[in-house]
C-alpha cells in the first residue's frame, strides 16, 4: 500500500458557520473573521468552524488541528477529528471543522495549525485583543 500523498491546501479559513446547499454542495461561509475583541480576560468563544479546502489529496489522512498562543508557543487546545478518506487526486476536497469552543486566557495571536498524517499542511491565526473600553460593543 502507497502512503498517501501531502494535501495542497487552497484555503483555511474561520467563520462563524458554515452552510452546505443540500441539492448542490456549495457553501456559503458566515462571518469570516480573524480578529476578536473581548471585554474581559479570560474569555470563550464560539461555536466556530473552519472551512479547509484540498488538493492532490488521495487515500486516508488523520488530521491533526492544534490552536497555539504564538507569543507562549502555549498550545490550548487541540480538537480531536475524525480520519478523512479522500477518494481522488483530481477532485477538490472540502471539510468543515466545527468547533464548540475555545478559551483564551489572554489576549495575543492564535495559530490554527493543520496537519495530515503527522505532516504540518497550512496555518491561519487568529488575533484576540482586549476591546477598547471606549467602544460601545457587546462581547
Amino acid at each position: 500500500m502507497t502512503e498517501a500523498p501531502v494535501p495542497t491546501v487552497l484555503a483555511i479559513l474561520i467563520c462563524e458557520k458554515i452552510i452546505t446547499e443540500a441539492n448542490t454542495q456549495n457553501k456559503t461561509l458566515v462571518n469570516v473573521f480573524n480578529n476578536i475583541d473581548a471585554r474581559d480576560f479570560p474569555t470563550a468563544f464560539g461555536p466556530l468552524s473552519l472551512f479547509i479546502r484540498l488538493a492532490d489529496a488521495e487515500g486516508d489522512y488523520v488530521l491533526k488541528l492544534a490552536i497555539t498562543r504564538l507569543e507562549s508557543e502555549e498550545t490550548i487546545s487541540a480538537p480531536e477529528l475524525p480520519i478523512v478518506t479522500i477518494p481522488s487526486r483530481l477532485s477538490i476536497h472540502e471539510l468543515n471543522i466545527k468547533i464548540p469552543g475555545i478559551g483564551f486566557k489572554e489576549p495575543g495571536t492564535y495559530e490554527f495549525q493543520l496537519y495530515a498524517n503527522n505532516v504540518w499542511i497550512a496555518r491561519t491565526t487568529l488575533t484576540v485583543a482586549r476591546r477598547d473600553p471606549s467602544k460601545n460593543l457587546e462581547k
